[in-house]
């Protein structure tokens, strides 16, 4: 038997298919622009200027990743695939085109909630669209699941409906960042986040406060999995239900994703650690899909490699994708004496929707602070006490035990 191999994973990041209506400032932007140039104006928000191929010059030998997943965003109005996508995938094994699906989630009185969206990847065995073999979600795919997982007969996916599709087609997935964007009350959305197998805890793309109580959160479900988190001990009805719900259920994988528009397209990966020197996406897959948390978690299959994103390169992003976007407009506006406000309203309405977001995921980190963030610390805490103990060293070893994910 072989050596182990550890390959670095691209495993969300967008391209220009990201664009448009497939971005959630779509609407926002064009309803902006045209107050200022007119409402003949035709013009689509460009989310990201990387091209499939741009992304994947990062794959070896030459580059920094062994793989690559495209996780362009896809909702009810647009879900198509990027030609130059599949083509690239159907020449490389190491590429494999997904989707970053925008969900809902329905609560009482039949309320309609945005929920945090979900990386979509493939299935173990090439799929086959177009003549076209490769690794990934197919265009049919992208169709039925938005035809059969709808919410409420508007085409919007439903979360749960999404899961489910994904676990009894055996396409292999990971929910995306659900502590930023999303609108969900705090307890449905622990709820959503213990209902999924592999949850995106560090992402490129967003503050690390947020990235924090998730990983706090998702180490606490798993010490209850393991039967550490003594049920009885705790206040909180909320955290009692979630306990039972973990030890039924069993741990969940914290995953990684880069979430990268502009540059740094590695700044967090997954780490793949196998026997095989030249592993394919399908070869992730198969493990994601066949093999069971706890042993992928002891196995240290899969590690996170990067770090959030700070508020600096944050706006850094943003500064530079609206730059970008005025200078693909420029054969349009350079004759308007509006120049100067079109740019101005431009930035306007980007900065405003990252503000609404921030607050949003600040208020959502408040609630969890004061609802259950006391309780979780410490779990966390008498949960380690009890490891240490269980693996106490003998008299005179000094040496720590290992620790396990």
């Amino acid at each position: 038997m072989g050596g182990m191999h550890e390959h670095e994973i691209i495993t969300h990041i967008h391209t220009e298919a990201s664009s448009g209506e497939a971005s959630a400032l779509d609407r926002l932007v064009t309803e902006s622009t045209r107050s200022v140039l007119g409402p003949d104006y035709e013009s689509r928000w460009k989310e990201c200027f990387n091209t499939p191929a741009d992304v994947c010059r990062s794959l070896m030998p030459g580059g920094t990743v062994s793989m690559v997943f495209l996780t362009d965003h896809v909702n009810e109005k647009y879900h198509r695939h990027n030609a130059e996508a599949v083509a690239l995938a159907a020449a490389d094994p190491r590429v494999a085109v997904g989707a970053e699906v925008q969900t809902f989630w329905r609560g009482g009185h039949d309320e309609v909630f945005g929920a945090p969206e979900v990386l979509v990847y493939g299935r173990s065995e090439p799929s086959e669209s177009g003549g076209r073999r490769f690794f990934g979600f197919t265009q049919e795919d992208l169709d039925i699941l938005f035809r059969e997982c709808s919410v409420d007969g508007t085409g919007r996916a439903d979360i749960f409906q999404v899961r489910d599709y994904c676990l009894l087609n055996g396409y292999a997935h990971a929910l995306a960042h659900p502590f930023d964007g999303s609108r969900l009350p705090l307890a449905a959305l622990l709820d959503v986040i213990s209902s999924f197998q592999f949850v995106e805890t560090v992402n490129g793309g967003f503050p690390a406060d947020s990235s924090r109580r998730l990983s706090m959160f998702v180490s606490w479900f798993n010490k209850a999995a393991e039967g550490l988190i003594e049920e009885g001990s705790l206040s909180s009805d909320l955290l009692r239900a979630l306990a039972r719900k973990a030890r039924e259920r069993g741990p969940i994988h914290p995953w990684g994703g880069s979430d990268a528009h502009a540059e740094n397209h590695d700044r967090v990966v997954v780490v793949y650690r196998t026997e095989r020197e030249n592993p394919t996406a399908g070869d992730l897959f198969a493990d994601m899909v066949g093999r069971g948390v706890s042993d992928l978690l002891a196995a240290r299959t899969f590690t996170i490699s990067g770090k959030p994103a700070t508020p600096i390169r944050l706006l850094d992003d943003v500064a530079r994708i609206t730059y970008q976007n005025v200078l693909s407009h420029m054969d349009l506006i350079r004759g308007t004496p509006r120049l100067l406000e079109f740019v101005s309203k431009l930035q306007a309405v980007t900065t405003g929707e990252i503000r609404q977001r921030r607050a949003r995921k600040k208020g959502l980190v408040r609630s969890f602070d004061e609802t259950v963030g006391g309780e979780v610390r410490l779990g966390l805490l008498q949960a380690r006490r009890q490891i240490w103990r269980r693996d106490k060293p003998p008299l005179g070893q000094t040496s720590l035990p290992d620790r396990r994910p």
